[in-house]
């Protein structure tokens, strides 16, 4: 069966990042309007270009995502009858051992990863109930459930990201508000070919099949699934 979000909003975190677009056009395709934030300006004129045919359905807006006035500014944007999910892409990986991690590097991926969730979805959970329920769609990973040499701060940070989607699905469901998350493992973007030209990219998860869990989560077909954390690991 088809999703069709009928015109409805959805808002859609690091909408301009190479996972971003993908998620935007699934979105599209589905139906939806999309609100889509960045913080990297250099990411606008690209997006801008390969949306251009649908401009009347896309709209960008910075947004420092860390900062709860500007995520507030963020849905005031939005006719909360129209809101349908949030889909919190914005985050960020840095390898690197537990020995060699100075306070930095921690602060860094949980500000990327935990603080910008954590944000968006305080107000994402208050909006959403107002309007009668929706959706919220994080994106955790793979390193939160298996820990590996290098990933042990973003895999904390990312552990956290599940453990906070798990807590709110359980604060929320009655509401009428479903929250999940996917776990991917390596997706494949031109950032993670460079960084690994030796590796196979064909294991693994392409951006397009992982936007198709996404939109798949933030629509009314999965109502029913509260809490998860959905594997989504390609063949890697």
């Amino acid at each position: 069966m088809r999703i069709d979000f009928g015109g409805e909003t959805v808002i859609v975190t690091g909408g301009t990042g190479a996972l971003g677009g993908a998620v935007v056009q699934g979105f599209l395709d589905a139906g939806a309007r999309v609100l889509a934030t960045y913080v990297v300006e250099a990411e606008v004129a690209p997006f801008r270009k390969r949306f251009a045919g649908q401009a009347e359905r896309v709209a960008l807006q910075r947004c420092d995502l860390r900062r709860a006035g500007e995520v507030s500014a963020l849905f005031e944007r939005v006719a909360p009858d129209s809101l349908r999910a949030v889909v919190n892409l914005a985050g960020g990986y840095t390898w690197t051992r537990v020995a060699d991690a100075d306070d930095a590097a921690l602060e860094h991926l949980l500000d990327l990863n935990l603080r910008t969730t954590f944000t968006v979805c305080r107000a994402a959970a208050t909006v959403l109930t107002a309007a009668g329920g929706g959706a919220i769609v994080n994106v955790s990973a793979r390193a939160a459930l298996r820990g590996e040499a290098g990933n042990g701060v973003y895999g904390a940070t990312k552990a956290a990201v599940l453990a906070l989607t798990q807590s709110l699905s359980a604060e929320l469901k009655d509401s009428g508000v479903n929250i999940n998350a996917v776990l991917p493992s390596i997706i494949d973007t031109p950032a993670n070919r460079a960084a690994m030209p030796n590796s196979d990219p064909g294991n693994w998860v392409a951006p397009a099949a992982l936007a198709n869990v996404i939109v798949f989560l933030a629509s009314g077909d999965a109502a029913a699934i509260h809490g998860a954390g959905i594997p989504v690991y390609g063949l890697a």
